[in-house]
């Protein structure tokens, strides 16, 4: 019988949906990407999604009978039992969608889905930053701050498929209105506007980008360095929370943000020294994610590959 090397990850983002084949050491064969927001409704999006996929299996010299499965990760609250999308950050018409059946449908190849967050944690966890460790925290910050939890390198999900939500573990009850509705979410401190818009009161400039916050405190200027410090303490505050609860053995971070580098883990460590249990802070890891924007696609092959249960 012969052996199904490849899987298909899918990463399907507010921006760009990025498609690879993906073989079972984790190396990418083959990349593509597409603009999200080019398709103008769900079925055209799906629709694109099973062409590009058909065209990377063409390309790399592939049959379909070849291909062991589909992976998709996406920025949403997901059954991934059951393979329904129940909504999508910053994609509208989104609502229930049973996104395996109706992959599977237009490919004839197994699919299953998970959130974004959670299958780049699978992926530092097998073949990045994570390697190794029995138990991973990973959080990513971008326009939102997500988690996603794994053990023994299977996802953990909890009872209603929602663990690792650290952007929204109320830090400040009497905090900013969150986007989900509640105050002083790690997310309304942490997220990107909101880093944003303190670095234009502080710096008093406007239109300012977190590289230019970056490039700012490189130069030594006091009101950049502070800005990442006052990050990662608010970040420092949902991970004492995680920390001293799930005691994991590794914190990953990745998104856009860290970028910032040590302005932001130099002081987060110190923070996390300082407040959280004394031996898990002493032992916990805290490091730089390893596989970027390739994270997504890896992990999402990985689920297709039966390794995330």
């Amino acid at each position: 019988m012969e052996i199904k090397k490849y899987t298909i990850g899918i990463d399907l983002g507010g921006t760009n949906t990025k498609i690879a084949l993906v073989a079972a050491n984790g190396r990418i064969v083959r990349r593509t990407q597409f603009p999200t927001k080019a398709h103008k409704d769900k079925p055209a999006l799906i629709n694109a999604i099973a062409s590009e996929a058909f065209g990377i299996i063409k390309l790399c010299g592939l049959k379909k009978s070849q291909v062991q499965g589909i992976g998709i990760g996406v920025p949403g609250l997901v059954d991934s039992k059951r393979g329904v999308v129940h909504y999508l950050t910053n994609i509208s018409g989104w609502k229930h969608v049973n996104l395996s059946r109706e992959l599977e449908k237009k490919t004839g190849i197994k699919t299953r889905v998970d959130n974004d967050v959670n299958l780049m944690a699978l992926a530092e966890a097998r073949f990045g930053a994570g390697r190794d460790s029995a138990s991973l925290f990973c959080v990513t910050l971008g326009t939102g701050v997500g988690g996603g939890i794994v053990i023994d390198g299977e996802i953990y999900r909890g009872n209603t498929q929602s663990a690792g939500e650290i952007g929204h573990i109320s830090v400040d009850p009497e905090g900013p209105k969150c986007n989900c509705g509640r105050k002083g979410c790690v997310e309304a401190y942490v997220g990107n506007s909101y880093v944003v818009k303190r670095a234009e009161q502080k710096m008093r400039k406007k239109g300012i980008t977190p590289e230019q916050i970056t490039k700012a405190a490189k130069k030594g200027d006091r009101a950049a360095m502070d800005i990442w410090k006052e990050t990662a303490e608010y970040l420092g505050r949902g991970l004492v929370i995680v920390i001293n609860l799930f005691d994991p053995e590794t914190i990953v971070i990745g998104g856009g943000m860290i970028g910032a580098g040590e302005f932001i883990f130099k002081p987060l460590r110190g923070y996390i020294r300082k407040n959280a249990l004394i031996v898990p802070a002493a032992r916990v890891k805290i490091v730089k994610a390893k596989l970027g924007n390739n994270a997504g696609v890896i992990g999402a092959a990985e689920l297709a590959r039966g390794m995330g249960n």
